[in-house]
């Protein structure tokens, strides 16, 4: 393990100088160990903005883009857009959807209001 951490440390050196010389082995630590954007999709609250927690909030009480928009003090053009967003972030179609996945992510926190 000791030594595995050292090609980690050694590669991360490496990276840091511009270079990339690292075996495939520790490549895929790297990935395992500390992710790659791209290959990590895992949403969590967290990746939601707090106006997108607040959109969603509402979502889970039943209020339309009219009324979330009317709540917040925004155009429904841009209460559309956070429902779009947030959607996008969840990787859902459908407002139930994110919903469900919000109280999965969340837990008992997240139930209808």
């Amino acid at each position: 393990m000791d030594a595995a951490l050292g090609d980690m440390v050694t590669a991360i050196e490496n990276v840091v100088r511009g270079e990339l010389a690292c075996s495939p082995r520790v490549a895929a630590t790297l990935f395992q160990r500390i992710g790659f954007p791209s290959f990590s999709r895992a949403v969590t609250p967290n990746h939601l903005t707090t106006r997108e927690l607040q959109v969603a909030d509402l979502i889970n009480r039943g209020c339309p883009t009219k009324e979330i928009a009317w709540r917040l003090g925004v155009q429904p053009c841009t209460a559309k857009n956070h429902v779009r967003n947030i959607l996008h972030k969840l990787e859902v179609r459908r407002r139930g959807q994110a919903v469900a996945k919000l109280r999965t992510l969340i837990g008992e926190r997240f139930t209808p209001g």
